[in-house]
């Protein structure tokens, strides 16, 4: 009687990369069976726009999660960051669409200058981005102290556009999979990524 082998690498499993999928295509069969079981009518076209309407913001927050787990860093900020694009989009990109555009392009070249201070001063990613975190959070506090603001006319107009298929954040969801799955997994820069993790 032989002895079990393991696979030559360790974490990789011996029946391939697409088990790797296995468990967020099941999680997300098995949440979509138990929302079509309790609303039936989630199954339309409104009711997965409905239902799906608040994921495009968190798909972009996920994929600039994803840059930094590819390196083995995680970002406690984007959350904050995201916050503050939202206030951003509220206020200045509507009043003053110039200066809101110059915003949301600083806070993308902020986002730049913490990446170059984390790489040439070796200061531990977790540390930097949650203290950025704190910067994020005031700035979007001085600028919309309590809720409000409204967002662009021409903004709102793009995301109520309707496909003649399928809903618009499923459209969005698949466009940026597909383009997050050549950028990491096909491209040099992607295998340079992974290996530098």
């Amino acid at each position: 009687m032989t002895a079990p082998t393991l696979p030559a690498r360790l974490g990789v499993v011996p029946w391939g990369r697409a088990s790797q999928a296995a468990l967020p295509v099941g999680s997300l069969v098995a949440l979509l069976a138990v929302v079509l079981a309790l609303e039936p009518n989630a199954s339309t076209y409104r009711g997965l726009t409905l239902i799906l309407s608040g994921s495009t913001g968190l798909i972009f927050a996920a994929l600039a999660q994803l840059c930094l787990a590819t390196l083995g860093d995680i970002d406690l900020g984007v959350g904050a960051a995201v916050g503050l694009a939202n206030v951003v989009c509220a206020t200045w990109l509507t009043d003053n669409p110039p200066l809101g555009v110059l915003a949301l392009l600083g806070i993308v070249a902020g986002y730049v200058l913490l990446g170059l201070v984390v790489h040439a001063r070796q200061v531990s990613s977790i540390i930097a981005t949650l203290g950025a975190s704190f910067v994020w959070l005031g700035l979007g506090l001085l600028l919309l102290p309590i809720p409000g603001g409204i967002a662009p006319a021409w903004l709102t107009d793009l995301f109520a556009l309707r496909p003649v298929v399928v809903p618009l954040p499923v459209v969005i969801a698949a466009i940026s999979a597909a383009v997050a799955y050549f950028v990491f997994m096909r491209s040099r820069f992607g295998l340079i990524a992974r290996g530098a993790a």
